[in-house]
């Protein structure tokens, strides 16, 4: 956790199968799996907090945790928007 921590983004905790397709990285999120087994996905805060937590894995509620904490999807794509060069 200190490792994934070090780099002052959050770090979304989840189980592969969830994963898979659901959460890209971010500049602001990084994705990693549990080192043991863990039922939970948690949003670690980047100073170690947990910011959110759920025993199911819902993808909609996970959106809704992301979106937020602003480090979801939408987050890194306003992100790309606000850095493109406009004419």
């Amino acid at each position: 956790m200190y490792e994934a921590l070090r780099e002052g983004r959050f770090v979304l905790i989840v189980q592969p199968l969830i994963q898979g397709g659901h959460v890209p990285q971010t500049r602001w999120l990084r994705v990693a799996a549990p080192a043991g087994p863990l039922h939970r996905t948690l949003l670690i805060r980047p100073d170690g907090h947990i910011a959110w937590a759920s025993d199911t894995g819902d993808p909609r509620r996970l959106r809704v945790a992301l979106e937020h904490w602003s480090v979801g999807v939408e987050a890194g794509l306003r992100e790309a928007d606000n850095t493109k060069v406009r004419p």
